[in-house]
């Protein structure tokens, strides 16, 4: 009993450590300016028409239910008149799925498992790999992990009593997380092969028929984007920019599980024993009572280097297609396994030890995410500087990259912005602020120009900048911002 309160203790304290980060998370000083490049395309997609917008999406290679969801708060701050920093609001948008996950964790989870796995699964869900950085980014990862974590709770309660009730919230949950990434739906394609294999194993007909039913059900909802999806494979084969994975990225990849840079070696190698001894110790469990909690705990860290597996078979035989950000709804579910494991221990050496190496690595994520946090807050200072310049001095700004005009094209007020493309993101120019220009005509737009110029180019587009006066100003995601000054 003693043991048993003490483990209680670790679980609320853990937890509320969690709120404390999710509370650190909202007032952070990144909280009103834009600091990524994803951000500001985000920011572009919500600020046009649905049509359009679906449409950029569709070409952006990303499923469309995050950028509806923005969509659909915006316009509620419209009908009330909404005055104050967008930015901020849509920051709260994207740390709402911890808020969540920390309901649920106080909830189903505590009433299930015990305060241990709330506050283990809170906690690591916070303070592992890019979780924290991925709350505050306005992007659609944060609603990814929440779907996929729900999904994989109620595939628990499908392994128990798979009623109608378990199937349809799973169900359900997969379309979600399929909506919001690809990732999420690869995720839980490896949930569908675990209960395909569980029930094949059992020789159970009944559970099959059910589990067809739930994969024909998920199909004909997902019909809408489906045909979307297929031309997006289309895309990413014929031209796609992620490089191929080497060994080093897969390793990084792996170690993301706990680590969002394995600079720190004596920390890498932390980790990496830490991941061997939960597969070690969860697999053995297994082996010594595979009961069916024991084969949920299983399929749940199976599923985080399934999806790898995955991502990289597809990756070498069609196109690369991996992203550390990517792995993070997997992760959600490894570390809840994990969680729900580490419950179970009885031996309190063993304990203490598996608790000792999650609180070392979450500190480390912690630090490493308040470090990114600085470095991302300094370059989100830089560019609204130069934004701030460009706007002030109603500059002409030449955009010679498609992703250029569109993740600065329509966030920048000045008067003129010419684009070299016809077509961005599947959109016609006529459709923005931004007006088309041939790349041959850009260098007798400038000679006209008395004002200020901006050329903002992708580094590895053919353009000749050395017929020009050039300065070197800023550089954000392989786009270099450059001035004309032709006063020398």
């Amino acid at each position: 009993m003693l043991y048993e309160n003490k483990k209680n203790y670790i679980g609320i304290f853990l937890f509320i450590v969690s709120i404390v980060l999710l509370g650190y998370l909202v007032f952070n000083k990144l909280s009103f300016i834009l600091f990524t490049i994803d951000e500001y395309f985000t920011f572009t997609l919500i600020n046009l028409p649905v049509s359009d917008m679906l449409t950029m999406t569709a070409n952006d290679v990303h499923p469309p239910l995050y950028y509806l969801l923005v969509k659909f708060v915006l316009k509620l701050l419209n009908a009330v008149n909404f005055n104050g920093n967008v930015i901020y609001i849509l920051r709260l948008l994207s740390m709402l799925p911890f808020l969540i996950i920390l309901a649920i964790s106080g909830t189903k989870i505590k009433k299930e498992y015990g305060w241990l796995v709330a506050g283990l699964t809170s906690f690591t869900l916070i303070a592992m790999s890019g979780f924290m950085y991925h709350y505050i980014v306005i992007r659609m990862y944060s609603w990814a992990i929440l779907f996929s974590l729900l999904s994989f709770i109620y595939f628990k309660d499908i392994l128990n009593k798979s009623d109608i009730k378990s199937w349809l919230l799973f169900s359900v949950f997969v379309i979600l997380g399929a909506y919001t990434h690809y990732f999420a739906a690869i995720t839980s394609f490896t949930l569908y092969f675990f209960l395909f294999v569980n029930f094949i194993k059992d020789k159970n007909l009944q559970e099959i028929k059910k589990l067809l039913l739930s994969g024909i059900f998920c199909i004909i909802v997902y019909l809408p984007w489906l045909l979307v999806l297929i031309n997006q494979i289309k895309k990413v084969h014929n031209d796609y920019w992620i490089p191929q994975v080497t060994l080093q990225y897969l390793f990084d990849s792996i170690m993301y599980f706990a680590l969002i840079t394995t600079s720190n070696t004596i920390i890498t190698i932390l980790a990496l024993f830490a991941l061997i001894i939960f597969y070690v110790l969860v697999i053995r469990e297994f082996k010594t009572n595979p009961n069916i909690e024991n084969h949920y705990i299983l399929y749940g860290i199976l599923a985080f280097i399934l999806t790898l597996v995955i991502t990289v078979v597809l990756s070498y035989v069609y196109k690369p297609i991996l992203r550390y950000r990517y792995l993070l709804p997997s992760i959600a579910i490894f570390w809840f396994a994990i969680s729900i494991y580490t419950n179970k221990i009885d031996n309190k050496v063993i304990l203490g030890f598996v608790l000792s190496l999650i609180l070392i690595l979450g500190c480390f994520g912690v630090i490493s995410n308040d470090d990114s946090f600085n470095h991302f807050y300094g370059e989100g200072i830089a560019n609204e500087n130069l934004f701030e310049e460009i706007n002030s001095d109603n500059a002409t700004v030449f955009c010679i990259a498609p992703y250029a005009s569109i993740e600065f094209g329509t966030y920048l007020q000045t008067k003129d912005i010419y684009s070299t493309s016809k077509m961005i993101y599947g959109v016609p120019i006529n459709h923005t602020k931004m007006n088309y220009v041939p790349l041959k005509k850009i260098d007798s737009l400038i000679d006209k120009n008395n004002g200020t110029i901006f050329i903002i180019k992708g580094k590895a587009t053919d353009f000749n900048l050395t017929n020009k006066t050039l300065e070197y100003r800023h550089s954000i995601a392989e786009l270099d911002f450059y001035s004309v000054n032709k006063n020398i």
